[in-house]
């Protein structure tokens, strides 16, 4: 089963590069897909994959940019051929 992960936070960066290279190494490992934007402003992004290595890159990210989690949404989006779970997280 996928798992996809929206989330955003504007907060000031830094080592944007460092921790670009970083992320790109380890979407390749956990064969994560989506789209993650980073600036000096903040990062933005929708992710999916597997859930456990959408968890595993949710607390790398966390951790990376010294983020707390503050909520998460599950839902199951309808498909034309099943359901599709997301995970929506805010984060602070």
């Amino acid at each position: 089963m996928f798992t996809i992960l929206g989330f955003y936070k504007f907060k000031n960066l830094k080592s944007l590069n460092k921790v670009k290279l970083v992320l790109h190494k380890l979407f390749l490992e956990k064969n994560i897909r989506g789209t993650l934007i980073i600036s000096r402003e903040g990062l933005n992004g929708t992710i999916s994959g597997k859930s456990k290595d959408i968890s595993f890159i949710n607390e790398k990210i966390k951790s990376l940019f010294n983020l707390i989690l503050i909520s998460i949404k599950n839902e199951l989006l309808p498909l034309t051929m099943g359901t599709l779970p997301v995970t929506w997280a805010w984060i602070d």
